[in-house]
């Protein structure tokens, strides 16, 4: 991921607590730390690098207004998603 730009945040986020899983709380937080990044007129965009496998992380990232613009390898963990979202 050479082509990104410095000023770019990543986003992660982990939610362990099997309680929490499937009420929002996952996209809203993602919603909440892209807005705040965004607000910054130097960050271009924020991306998530997301496991191919990792369907219940993308779409919580989907929920808080990412898309998917690629794939690539993460070595060494293996195959991602590279999921942006970009101001307005």
């Amino acid at each position: 991921l050479k082509e990104i730009p410095e000023t770019v945040i990543d986003i992660d986020i982990m939610i362990g607590e099997e309680d929490a899983v499937g009420r929002g709380i996952g996209p809203a937080a993602v919603d909440l730390v892209a807005e705040a990044a965004l607000a910054d007129p130097l960050v271009p965009f924020v991306m998530a690098g997301i496991s191919v496998d990792n369907g219940a992380s993308r779409r919580a990232f989907e929920k808080a207004g990412f898309r998917m613009e690629r794939e690539f390898d993460d070595v060494p963990g293996g195959r991602c998603t590279l999921m942006i979202r970009r101001r307005g």
